[in-house]
């Protein structure tokens, strides 16, 4: 949301239906020099990320195979199409808005960095870290 940083890439000429792919490699850190930053970056950019896409998207559909207890009937309307569609996106949702080594569960997604437009909402809804611990070890 924030209007003051931008990017730009000279692509050259792009022709009508004509498809361009390319990488985009970012760093975030905090106080780290320019070299590692650098050496960093350099790592990053070997990495095969069409390899990495692979083992994330299987990560997450066995996920989501794995915590699927309602198991919706395949069907080929598409209200049934929506309802599967809704309730998956459901079961991804908690895991990434879950602080694993706390328990707490974000009650707001906040976009807004500077937090001038979303009402200033970041609030975190607290667990009990030590019978969330024990599930996990369990788990």
């Amino acid at each position: 949301m924030s209007k003051d940083s931008s990017i730009s890439y000279n692509l050259g000429i792009l022709k009508p239906n004509q498809e361009i792919e390319f990488c985009i490699y970012i760093k975030i850190s905090q106080g780290a020099e320019i070299k590692t930053i650098e050496t960093k970056i350099e790592e990053i950019r070997h990495i095969d990320y069409k390899k990495e896409l692979d083992k994330t998207k299987k990560y997450w559909e066995k996920y989501v195979k794995e915590h699927d207890t309602i198991k919706l009937v395949n069907s080929d309307t598409s209200y049934m199409k929506k309802i599967e569609k809704i309730y998956k996106r459901t079961i991804l949702l908690y895991p990434l808005l879950t602080n694993y080594l706390t328990g707490g569960i974000s009650a707001a997604v906040e976009i807004d960095e500077n937090r001038t437009k979303c009402g200033r909402y970041s609030y975190c809804w607290p667990r009990d870290r030590n019978i969330y611990n024990k599930r996990i070890r369990h788990t």
